[in-house]
């Protein structure tokens, strides 16, 4: 078995056709892993909201699927991808770094509002390199 992911970092950018990522919605935006074929990340309605946001995020690889909330700290606050899937880790969460076509930090997204141009993730890659979601025959 080899893993197809093995950079630390999750580096995703929007796919947004056929319009520009910063023209069309959070909701409408594919995130995409270049050289990673077959992982997306896509934002919809969250079932239980919260004050940080409306929208959950789904991670998907070729054999399985993630789901976070998201959530923000206070005071000087970093973004947070929090685990939701059924054998989630439990008190883990995962930063989460949005951007806009300039590269200026965004707050977290809400439902209709324009799809960050690009979003790292930088704690996802450990959990997909050292979980089976990545791993492939060789």
């Amino acid at each position: 078995m080899k893993s197809k992911v093995t950079a630390t970092a999750l580096i995703l950018a929007a796919l947004c056709v056929p319009a520009m990522a910063t023209e069309c919605a959070i909701e409408k935006a594919i995130y995409t892993q270049p050289n990673a074929e077959g992982v997306t990340l896509t934002f919809r309605p969250a079932s239980e909201p919260n004050s940080w946001s409306d929208l959950e995020a789904t991670l998907k690889t070729p054999t399985r699927e993630f789901k976070f909330s998201m959530t923000a700290s206070n005071g000087y606050a970093f973004n947070y991808l929090v685990p939701s899937w059924k054998d989630a880790p439990e008190d883990t969460e995962f930063h989460l770094f949005l951007y806009g076509q300039d590269f200026a930090t965004l707050e977290l997204p809400n439902k209709g509002k324009p799809a960050p141009t690009a979003i790292l993730a930088p704690d996802l890659g450990p959990l997909l390199y050292y979980t089976e979601a990545m791993k492939v025959q060789e």
